[in-house]
């Protein structure tokens, strides 16, 4: 690259021969663009701006570029056809790394074995944005995902979901959600308690959460209303399911059905 800058020899050499149409550095990009996704974190409690993440050297070449997942599938496509390297480089890149590396020029590089297929793949990310790149060469199958909200952390579920979606696996089977008024949600937002057992539910933007409680209620998911009287909460770290029932008392007071069949009532 002698003579010419990082930026532009990407433009040419990697950029233009790929097909990619939206590629773009950071630096280009003003801070007010609407068209560019901002990242957030936060809890079940509500959302917040992700952290400040400086375009400074070490994220040039990390995340200094932003694009598409179409552009990003574009790459792929141009690297299997051998539009943007050599075919001595380009076999160096689909090599299997040498131990003790666990990645190949940047991506890691699984070969087939009993039970899954031969895949190649990268996860990116910060604070507040997470991503993934999972090729399957032999089936030429590409499966790219970004997200801009960190609130939970759904790299696991998604990179066995998908390929399961594609591939005809089992999935993650979970009921569609149905969305209640804002007043169901009040209504059911109270604190219930049984004995030792206590929990203080609050109401979300269409959903239910958990405060720090001794009734084992999870309190890093969010339960969304399955119908008006079952809310199911998914950890997607986890991949585990929580669902909350009501049933209703004297004077339509709200009667707490935990998974295991214990009974909160309606406390001051």
């Amino acid at each position: 690259m002698s003579g010419q800058s990082y930026e532009s020899y990407l433009r040419q050499h990697i950029f233009a021969p790929a097909g990619m149409r939206t590629a773009i550095f950071r630096d280009e990009v003003p801070s007010t663009d609407s068209l560019f996704a901002h990242g957030y974190v936060g809890t079940p409690r509500g959302l917040e701006p992700g952290p400040p993440n400086p375009y400074v050297w070490g994220t040039r070449g990390a995340g200094g570029v932003w694009t598409t997942v179409g552009d990003m599938y574009r790459w792929i496509v141009a690297v299997e056809d051998g539009a943007v390297l050599p075919a001595e480089q380009r076999a160096l890149l689909f090599l299997e790394p040498k131990p003790p590396s666990e990645e190949a020029f940047g991506w890691h590089v699984r070969p087939k074995t009993t039970g899954s297929r031969a895949r190649i793949d990268k996860g990116g990310g910060s604070d507040d944005f997470a991503s993934q790149l999972l090729h399957y060469p032999a089936e030429r199958a590409t499966i790219i995902w970004a997200s801009n909200n960190l609130r939970q952390r759904w790299r696991q579920a998604l990179n066995q979901a998908l390929p399961d979606i594609v591939f005809g696996g089992p999935g993650l089977p979970l009921p569609r959600p149905a969305r209640l008024v804002t007043a169901d949600l009040s209504a059911l937002a109270r604190r219930y308690a049984a004995g030792a057992d206590s929990v203080v539910l609050r109401a979300g933007d269409g959903y239910l959460y958990a405060d720090t409680n001794t009734a084992k209620v999870p309190t890093d998911v969010m339960f969304f209303p399955e119908d008006r009287s079952t809310f199911i909460g998914f950890n997607p770290a986890t991949r585990t399911v929580t669902r909350l029932r009501f049933t209703f008392g004297v004077k339509r007071s709200p009667i707490l059905i935990l998974p295991d069949d214990r009974r909160l009532t309606v406390r001051p």
